[in-house]
C-alpha cells in the first residue's frame, strides 16, 4: 500500500513537472529510464524527458524549470539540479 500510494505521488510530480514544459516546446516525449551504469549517478531516476525547444522561448523553459525546481524545494526538498553544458536538468530525489 506504502508502495502504491509512493508511485502515484511520483506519477503526480512527473506530470506536473512534464506538462508545462511540454506546453513551451515543438515537440516533448518521455524516455525510458536508463540504468545507472550508464548515467553513472546514484539517484534513481523518475523522469527522464526530452524536449525540442524554440530558440525564442529558451528562456522561458528555463524559468518554468526554476520554478518547478523551487515548487519541489519548497515542499519536498527533494530536488538536485544539475546543469551540464548550460542544459539545464533536475533530478527528483525520493
Amino acid at each position: 500500500m506504502l508502495a502504491k500510494a509512493a508511485n502515484n505521488r511520483v506519477n503526480e510530480y512527473c506530470r506536473e513537472s512534464f506538462d508545462p514544459l511540454k506546453d513551451l516546446s515543438c515537440e516533448a516525449r518521455i524516455n525510458k529510464f536508463l540504468p545507472k551504469q550508464v548515467t553513472e549517478r546514484e539517484d534513481d531516476i523518475v523522469l527522464n524527458s526530452a524536449f525540442l525547444v524554440g530558440k525564442d522561448e529558451v528562456g522561458d523553459f528555463i524559468n518554468i524549470v526554476d520554478v518547478l525546481i523551487l515548487q519541489r524545494y519548497l515542499r519536498c526538498k527533494n530536488w538536485l539540479y544539475v546543469s551540464k553544458n548550460h542544459i539545464p536538468s533536475c533530478v527528483y530525489r525520493l
